[in-house]
């Protein structure tokens, strides 16, 4: 019988071969010939073994059938699965494809859930809410805007944003929280963007902490402004020092 387009007999000859030289791991050139001829197909790699004899089909191997934990459909479970997961620590199969145990292992059901609150790289404590309307990918939401909006009773908008008056983004207490109209506005609380005098006309702007280490002794509002600046530097230059 051909499987796959591999005699098992062949595959059954280099096993014996490689017991005529001592090999201890006879399973081998099985699973190496397979390979090298693109392996062989899941409804049929079963079925082979060792000199062409018929593995026994799934049914009729010894086990028990038993509901799926999350769809309720019957399945059968192997005895040899049930003992190897024991052996190992882990329990017997509970679902009956690996969709079911997905759908299983999320939030509460998975075995290392931690009660859902996480602190991600930049010191923010998350909170697993898949159902909230502004979570992330991963279904959690930041701590402190879910302590702003318990307080006051509506969802956030995901312009405004929430400061810690002592600067600790682990302290989520709400009087530790200050509710911004926006992103800008909190990036000014935090010194991010302080005013500026115009060097040329006096106008106040605002200048980011990269401008103003940039630029420390001056800032203007527009090119214009600054081409005069320099202009009328020159012309003092000039007169101080004429060619």
């Amino acid at each position: 019988m051909i499987v796959c387009g591999i005699d098992p007999k062949s595959v059954g000859a280099l096993v014996k071969s490689d017991v005529a030289r001592g090999a201890t791991n006879t399973t081998w050139p099985l699973t190496h010939h397979l390979s090298k001829q693109g392996g062989a197909s899941r409804g049929c790699y079963p079925n082979t073994t060792v000199g062409g004899a018929l593995m026994p089909p799934k049914a009729s191997a010894p086990g028990y059938h038993r509901p799926c934990d999350q769809c309720g459909a019957e399945f059968y479970v192997r005895n040899c699965y049930h003992q190897k997961a024991i052996r190992n620590g882990h329990n017997p199969p509970r679902f009956c494809s690996r969709d079911c145990r997905d759908k299983a292992y999320v939030g509460e059901g998975n075995p290392k859930w931690r009660g859902g609150r996480t602190i991600n790289t930049s010191g923010y404590v998350y909170i697993y809410a898949p159902d909230h309307p502004h979570c992330n990918k991963d279904g959690n939401v930041a701590e402190h805007r879910l302590v702003m909006e318990e307080h006051l009773g509506r969802h956030l908008d995901p312009s405004e944003c929430v400061h810690h008056f002592n600067h600790i983004r682990t302290d989520n207490r709400l009087e530790n929280l200050e509710l911004m109209d926006s992103w800008s506005q909190h990036m000014r609380r935090h010194g991010y963007y302080e005013p500026r005098n115009c060097g040329n006309c006096g106008v106040t702007i605002m200048r980011s902490r990269a401008m103003r280490r940039r630029y420390p002794k001056q800032s203007f509002c527009s090119r214009k402004c600054a081409a005069a600046s320099a202009s009328r530097a020159a012309a003092i230059a000039n007169r101080k020092h004429p060619k």
